[in-house]
């Protein structure tokens, strides 16, 4: 019977996001617009003048869309080094965006705490390891747009089994 009622509940769900995401590449940083694709950003380029210039050439792939078992929909940016070989990956997940790196709340949070953003590169989401010195050191960083983060679809869980089942089928 409970799976029943279940099954009822989840069929009257609609998803409506929680506020309107502003894409305008500043809000939630410079890499923030949905713009699916795979570029190489060369060694010294930089997201901003404010920031670390990169050490290496890093493949950035940008927007990949990622099918999770249940039909929904979420997207990774993904860094790597350049070449053909596989390397380690390091997965940030999180609920606060891929690609908050630059975005003027995570710089000013940066100043506040005394720490000067030249020491990063700004392509690091919030809380996540900085592209430019592991793919420096031979990984991949994949930053992944949770369940209802940004353009991913869906209704956000955190910290619970439906973020684990995402989190696997994220890394299969």
């Amino acid at each position: 019977m409970k799976n029943a009622e279940n099954n009822q509940v989840k069929e009257i769900q609609v998803f409506k996001p929680a506020y309107h995401y502003i894409d305008d590449g500043k809000e939630h940083g410079l890499l923030s617009k949905f713009e699916p694709g795979t570029q190489i950003l060369p060694a010294g380029w930089q997201a901003a003048p404010m920031f670390r210039p990169l050490p290496v050439n890093i493949v950035y792939e940008k927007d990949i869309a990622v099918g999770m078992r249940d039909g929904v929909t979420i997207y990774a940016d993904v860094f790597r080094p350049v070449g053909s070989e596989k390397v380690p990956v390091i997965i940030a997940w999180s609920p606060y965006g891929k690609s908050g790196g630059t975005a003027p709340r995570t710089t000013n949070i940066f100043n506040m705490l005394g720490m000067d953003n030249s020491m990063l590169s700004g392509l690091a989401k919030f809380e996540g390891p900085d592209p430019a010195y592991w793919c420096a050191q031979g990984y991949a960083i994949c930053n992944p747009d949770a369940r209802g983060i940004a353009h991913s679809e869906g209704n956000i869980h955190m910290i619970g089994s439906q973020e684990g089942r995402d989190g696997y089928d994220l890394i299969e």
